[in-house]
């Protein structure tokens, strides 16, 4: 069992109450107007919901501050993998029209964790066994050497706690095996 704590600081905007306390994100810029003397960005509250439309506001800031400069471009920006249009069964359908050997739930966690990035990470597989080798809840060697190559995991931890959550599913005979996957790989 893993535990994990997350703490979000409210920014005191004098509020008496602290259900009254603004739940938005607030910068505030130190330094920067004098020649020698870096911008410090603080930054004060915010939620996942906001994250990019506070990193637009932090960067604007801080061009404001420095010789850097360049307009926002990640309003729109698709993260990689998103580019499955706006109906995600029917992406989940063509993922298995095109791997029919997997199972709705393992089309749909694949298509969650990489979108369209999938037909990248199984190529032309034509059978589960393609995929070399499964270690448990669809989890895959094609799928880990993916998380090695492009997302850098580097241990069995990084790939099932911090990328995938799958180590929350896992057995541990299975996380066993996944470590002596990366142990031998890295060998």
């Amino acid at each position: 069992v893993s535990h994990y704590s997350g703490v979000r600081s409210l920014y005191d905007d004098g509020a008496s109450d602290a259900r009254e306390v603004t739940r938005d994100y607030v910068l505030e810029l130190d330094g920067g107007s004098e020649e020698g003397v870096p911008p410090l960005l603080s930054v004060f509250g915010g939620k996942i919901t906001t994250a990019r439309a506070l990193a637009e506001d932090a960067n604007d800031r801080l061009a404001a501050a420095t010789p850097f400069s360049g307009a926002a471009w990640t309003k729109r920006a698709k993260f990689p993998g998103g580019e499955t249009g706006k109906d995600v069964d029917a992406f989940v359908s063509s993922i298995q029209e095109r791997y029919p050997f997997l199972e709705w739930e393992h089309a749909v966690r694949l298509v969650r964790a990489y979108g369209s990035m999938l037909p990248d990470i199984f190529g032309e597989a034509a059978t589960f066994d393609d995929l070399g080798g499964h270690f448990g809840e669809g989890l895959t060697v094609r799928e880990l050497e993916w998380m090695c190559e492009r997302e850098w995991a580097k241990s069995a931890d990084d790939a099932l706690m911090r990328r995938s959550k799958l180590g929350l599913l896992l057995d541990e005979a299975t996380v066993e095996r996944v470590n002596a996957w990366f142990a031998e790989r890295s060998a």
